[in-house]
């Protein structure tokens, strides 16, 4: 890090980004920018490029939650595929009483969280009408 600030190249970087900076401040301020051609708000700034407004009223949001929770259940599918596989492997490998429990415990764990995962969305449903 030392060798980089002794040799300059990041001083002359924010110099040189500095001015250029300064250069579209003082061109802005001297009103060379036509203030017709620049947008008041979201809508002005999507109408200026050619973009039609869509009122969808938050839906697009709730879509989009939809998505993530599906991607995550998808994973969380996965990872259970995975630990049913752990699972068989140790309940296979169990020589002894105490091991066979544990590999048993993983079953039934699986079982669980494939059920969790399965019934996400009522959980989610059930966690959001609680506060109202």
């Amino acid at each position: 890090m030392t060798s980089i600030l002794k040799s300059g190249s990041v001083k002359k970087t924010v110099a040189v980004f500095t001015l250029i900076m300064m250069a579209l401040m003082l061109y802005s301020a001297t009103g060379m920018i036509d203030s017709a051609d620049a947008a008041r708000d979201a809508n002005s700034a999507a109408n200026l490029v050619g973009v039609k407004k869509v009122d969808d009223n938050g839906k697009g949001l709730i879509d989009e939650g939809k998505g993530l929770v599906y991607l995550m259940m998808a994973g969380g599918f996965v990872i259970v595929a995975g630990c049913i596989v752990v699972a068989a492997v140790r309940l296979s490998a169990a020589g002894n009483g105490q091991k066979r429990a544990e590999a048993m415990m993983w079953v039934g764990g699986c079982f669980v969280g494939g059920f969790l995962i399965y019934k996400a969305f009522d959980l989610l449903g059930y966690a959001i009408s609680f506060g109202s």
